[in-house]
């Protein structure tokens, strides 16, 4: 597996990832370096461990919680909507081809 694809396997960058295979002793040098199966493990149990999915508490609706409204960014961005007007299409007849 090459180093690119390990980092995005993992989902880290790829200077760290080259970083961790030079501690492992892993003679991959570039991102197109091939990466031994055996680095390859010890690095994905690593960050396995590492990103356990935490689940987040839930939180019980709150019917008093304030409508959600547009920041003063968008407000501004947006334009003033105008009536729509109709746009008069002129077709051209095709060129005739010479022979």
């Amino acid at each position: 597996m090459k180093v690119s694809e390990l980092a995005q396997k993992i989902k880290i960058g790829t200077k760290d990832l080259l970083a961790e295979l030079k501690s492992l002793g892993s003679r991959a040098a570039s991102l197109s370096s091939t990466v031994e199966e055996s680095a390859v493990k010890q690095i994905v149990e690593k960050y396995k461990k590492a990103a356990a999915p935490v689940k987040p508490a839930k939180k019980p609706a709150d019917s008093a919680a304030p409508a959600k409204t547009k920041s003063s960014k968008a407000a501004a961005v947006e334009k003033p909507s105008k009536p729509a007007v109709k746009v008069k299409k002129i077709v051209k007849p095709a060129p005739k081809l010479l022979k």
